[in-house]
């Protein structure tokens, strides 16, 4: 029965092959070998192969270059071709090309473009995937097809040109879908999850970060998925701030690092932070080191080290200027290698373009048409929102006098009510004949009529005041619609919005330090948050990320009211101080 088996499974596995226009091979181990390494059953291709070369099985010129395609193939899935396997695969590629194998042919030229890919010749890399990609087409190999779309996402992702990637990435996913292949699906859902990243879109972020580490589960080959797949999770969650969910999936070890700073930082553990933040130094590049430096440097500030905070902003200063550097000599290298893959483009298109001119001139007519059209309606929404913002600004000044004319009202009200009470007091005293009492209240109507005077000399200077401060430099610069308006405060700026704030509102800072114990950057995001500045432009203005901003709202609701409270509680409150 089972020496049956295997009869019907070298037979099937050999009319598959044959499908393809190849020649009859000798042995079928080969062919078993081959359709295990496209399943992704490597362990299995492996036995096979070495059970080929050691039973000497190989008995002509094709099963000889049959096998040694097969040898490429295993380097291949194993990420192990070099510049040390191209002159066999130029051999192989130059064999295949006179023969009816295109499958053998459109892979010898997939491995040729991997070593050029691995080699840094992206341009005739790219050239040899798309001839691979014509070949598979043509022989309807949609196996062959989603690893060579897998390649060239990787190669426009690994050169930054991530719009391009998007395209081939999505065309991996979906084949291997169609495939039932667990393995790729595996591998395309983290593709999905770098796609949705440059759309930022996180709900399908979480969805294929979730989707890679179910599939990856079920796959019996070792593989990294499932660890790169929970890190990619549990930065999605710390970035979102959805702490919990992280802190309930994320594991303790190296490549999680990173996260725990995050997830430290994100809470204000300052020692934590600091601690896991130290042990990512030096593990990534000049953009990713910058944003550490930059951070522990906060960090040690905050806690009071400014020795080391010091030591960190001199680090970064030099960090910086390496990334500058790589900046411009990875956009100088990307810029090449758009020129690049557009010529190889220009002129796999040159016999078509003739016949394309009119319709590239109609498009263009249109695209000019869809150009203006889109430059009236941006000009039309840049006037729109400069009105409504100033507007909104009138009507924020409106809404202060209100504030003030209405808590000035309310004064009088409460003194007019009083002093009634007082004139019928005086009257009954005076009845009475009870001259103590008669002259107390007397002074004590007089006190009272003062002091409605003295509230409306203050309601009206309150309102010289507002708009004083409204008529200042940097306050128009702060509600600036333009968003190239220039922000940033200076220290005398500084000192003079406190200084106004509290002589429009009370004492304000008093009234804020009384409360609780607040930082110079916390006590300038609140009056920042009393003038009407956004969270999102405060976070530009102080130096530090919206979340930021929005965890210190958060966290000095608390300390001013001793109770939790969202940002927005705490941006009503300060309204109301």
């Amino acid at each position: 029965m089972i020496k049956a088996l295997n009869l019907l499974l070298t037979f099937v596995v050999t009319i598959i092959v044959s499908s393809c226009g190849d020649k009859a091979i000798t042995s079928p181990k080969l062919v078993m070998a081959d359709s295990a390494y496209m399943k992704g059953n490597y362990q299995l291709g492996d036995a096979l192969l070495e059970s080929v070369q050691k039973q000497h099985e190989l008995q002509d010129d094709k099963d000889i270059n049959y096998y040694h395609l097969l040898t490429l193939e295993q380097a291949y899935v194993y990420g192990d071709l070099s510049t040390s396997h191209f002159s066999l695969a130029d051999s192989l590629y130059r064999y295949y090309k006179g023969e009816q194998s295109q499958e053998a042919l459109s892979k010898s030229l997939l491995f040729l473009g991997n070593i050029y890919y691995r080699n840094g010749d992206y341009p005739t890399a790219i050239d040899y995937y798309l001839k691979a990609k014509d070949v598979a087409k043509k022989c309807r190999n949609l196996k062959l097809l989603c690893l060579i779309s897998r390649n060239q996402g990787d190669l426009y992702f690994d050169q930054r040109i991530l719009e391009e990637c998007i395209p081939y990435y999505r065309e991996y996913y979906q084949l291997a879908v169609k495939n039932q292949d667990t393995l790729r699906m595996a591998y395309g859902a983290r593709c999905m999850d770098l796609v949705h990243t440059i759309d930022n879109n996180v709900d399908s972020m979480v969805y294929y970060c979730q989707l890679a580490i179910e599939l990856g589960k079920n796959i019996q080959t070792k593989n990294d998925i499932v660890p790169l797949a929970l890190y990619d999770l549990c930065d999605i969650y710390i970035q979102t701030e959805q702490y919990d969910k992280a802190l309930d999936i994320m594991p303790r070890d190296e490549l999680n690092d990173a996260n725990w700073a995050y997830w430290h930082y994100g809470q204000h553990h300052l020692d934590s932070a600091v601690y896991y933040f130290k042990k990512t130094l030096g593990r990534y590049k000049w953009q990713g080191e910058t944003e550490v430096l930059r951070i522990l440097a906060e960090l040690e500030r905050e806690r009071g080290n400014l020795a080391a905070s010091l030591d960190y902003y001199e680090r970064l200063a030099e960090a910086e200027d390496s990334l500058k550097v790589q900046q411009r000599a990875e956009e100088t290298m990307r810029i090449k290698a758009q020129y690049n893959y557009s010529s190889i483009q220009q002129q796999r298109d040159e016999l078509e373009h003739r016949n394309r001119e009119m319709n590239r001139l109609v498009w263009l007519l249109f695209a000019i048409m869809v150009a203006v059209m889109a430059i009236a309606t941006a000009m039309w929404w840049v006037y729109k929102r400069r009105k409504d913002r100033a507007l909104a600004q009138q009507q924020l000044l409106e809404q202060e006098k209100e504030t003030l004319k209405r808590q000035s009202q309310q004064q009088l009200e409460e003194n007019e009510h009083r002093l009634a009470e007082l004139e019928q007091a005086l009257a009954t005293a005076r009845q009475q004949n009870d001259r103590q009492a008669t002259e107390r209240l007397a002074m004590d109507t007089r006190v009272l009529e003062s002091q409605n005077q003295n509230i409306e000399a203050i309601q009206q200077r309150r309102q010289r005041l507002l708009q004083e401060l409204h008529a200042t430099d940097y306050y128009q610069r702060l509600k600036s619609p333009d968003p190239q308006t220039e922000k940033k405060l200076s220290t005398e700026e500084w000192e003079d919005l406190a200084t106004r704030l509290d002589d429009i509102y009370n004492g304000f800072t008093t009234r804020l330090l009384s409360l609780a114990r607040l930082s110079e950057t916390e006590l300038r995001i609140c009056r920042l948050v009393k003038i009407g500045v956004p969270p999102a432009e405060i976070a530009d203005i102080i130096f530090k990320s919206k979340s930021a901003v929005t965890h210190a709202r958060r966290r000095m609701y608390m300390k001013l009211t001793k109770t939790n409270g969202t940002a927005d509680d705490c941006d009503a409150l300060l309204q109301e101080l």
